[in-house]
């Protein structure tokens, strides 16, 4: 049906869905990635996980910079479908009105368009979340939705728990999606009236300030936000990691922390130690 499919996405999530699909037999024509990018404390340059991915399986890979540089490169490519997952550009008018876009996006649209979907869903306490196969439009995750599939949410399921659910159903979605001629694809426009747009997470988001943020919103930021950017407060001028905790009959109880530069120990040793963090 489709003769010449890009594959576009940057992070473990898309291509744990490439990777599914390959195996399937959806063999891209080749891969566009973001470029590489400095990470950690020596900035040493990282290959996004898809650029891994497609170089393991001996696949062409692109990395345009621009979106200059990437209307030069389908140009060259002619691509009659681009699979877009957590690419990380936002595509400009003309090339979304020349080209047959398909984005995984992971919520259940338009609740949650964005840049981080997942976190916000945690955050939320949502007890369901899904997938949307939409057509990517002008405005950022509005286009017409294509299909959708839910998962539900446990009360234990965290980032990456979650994250794999939506792997799943991801790969599920399109590769139901791909075997449906085209001319028998049908579209729904989302409803403006439920939408909400998420933000990129920073460092700073992890931050939490005892007594003015509730038991459950504290855990529910150390759902979404392990293991990046963590859970963190400030204790005597010097950073602190919560790494576990629970609730238990309506009071927070911690039961792992990390000084900064230190080793991980248990809470009521921090406290011998260091003494209550609130």
């Amino acid at each position: 049906m489709f003769k010449n499919i890009l594959f576009l996405g940057t992070p473990k999530f898309a291509e744990t869905i490439f990777s599914a699909i390959y195996k399937e037999g959806i063999i891209p024509k080749a891969v566009i990635s973001m470029p590489d990018r400095p990470k950690g404390r020596k900035n040493q340059l990282f290959e996004p996980e898809v650029k891994q991915w497609a170089k393991s399986n001996k696949l062409s890979v692109y990395q345009p910079a621009s979106s200059n540089e990437l209307r030069q490169t389908l140009k060259e490519l002619q691509p009659d479908l681009l699979i877009v997952i957590a690419y990380g550009m936002i595509f400009p008018p003309d090339i979304v009105d020349e080209y047959l876009l398909i984005n995984v996006h992971a919520s259940i649209l338009p609740k949650y368009r964005g840049a981080s979907p997942i976190q916000a869903t945690l955050l939320s306490g949502d007890m369901e979340s899904g997938v949307t196969l939409i057509k990517i439009a002008h405005q950022v995750d509005n286009g017409d939705i294509i299909s959708i599939k839910k998962v539900p949410i446990e009360e234990q399921d965290n980032l990456e728990s979650l994250n794999c659910k939506l792997e799943k159903a991801g790969i599920d979605l399109l590769k139901k999606q791909l075997d449906i001629p085209i001319e028998k694809w049908k579209y729904l426009k989302q409803e403006e009236s439920g939408s909400s747009y998420t933000y990129k997470i920073k460092k700073e988001d992890g931050y939490i300030e005892f007594g003015r943020e509730t038991s459950i919103e504290i855990i529910r930021k150390l759902r979404a936000y392990t293991p990046w950017p963590g859970v963190y407060t400030i204790k005597d001028g010097k950073r602190v990691k919560i790494l576990d905790a629970n609730i238990k009959n309506g009071n927070l109880v911690i039961q792992t922390v990390q000084l900064e530069g230190k080793n991980a120990i248990s809470y009521s040793d921090f406290i011998n130690g260091f003494g209550s963090l609130f």
